[in-house]
């Protein structure tokens, strides 16, 4: 058991990377769409997360995914500060510290928690025989 969930494929390699996208296009799309509201980037987040649950919901997404997730959040972290991306991270520091890279990492989690929360949904559906 343990094995297979740390185990990644060819499906979990594109499952992490269609959770990506899909977080990232909703965020997009709220943030332009609400593009008058100071609050667009918090609705852009809470969005891109939802969607990104209801995506790894319909698509079946699995734990093993996050094996990708995550390494391509804290990639995306790395990459903004050499960039000075600031849609990423507004308060950038000028190289990597032990601070920003605990930031990315429980980012990160923040960002596959879809991921999670719907292993946790599936597991506990089959438990009480739900139908989810």
């Amino acid at each position: 058991m343990a094995q297979s969930l740390l185990q990644c494929d060819k499906r979990c390699l594109i499952d992490g990377c269609i959770h990506s996208v899909a977080w990232v296009l909703a965020a997009i799309f709220v943030t332009f769409l609400t593009n008058d509201s100071p609050a667009r980037v918090a609705y852009g987040e809470l969005s891109g997360w939802w969607f990104a649950l209801y995506i790894g919901y319909v698509r079946n997404i699995r734990i093993p995914s996050v094996l990708i997730a995550c390494p391509l959040y804290i990639a995306v972290g790395i990459l903004a500060i050499y960039f000075d991306w600031t849609w990423f991270y507004k308060g950038l520091p000028s190289t990597v510290s032990w601070g920003y890279v605990v930031i990315l990492f429980f980012g990160s989690l923040f960002f596959a928690s879809p991921i999670l929360i719907n292993a946790i949904v599936r597991g506990l559906s089959r438990k009480f025989r739900l139908g989810v």
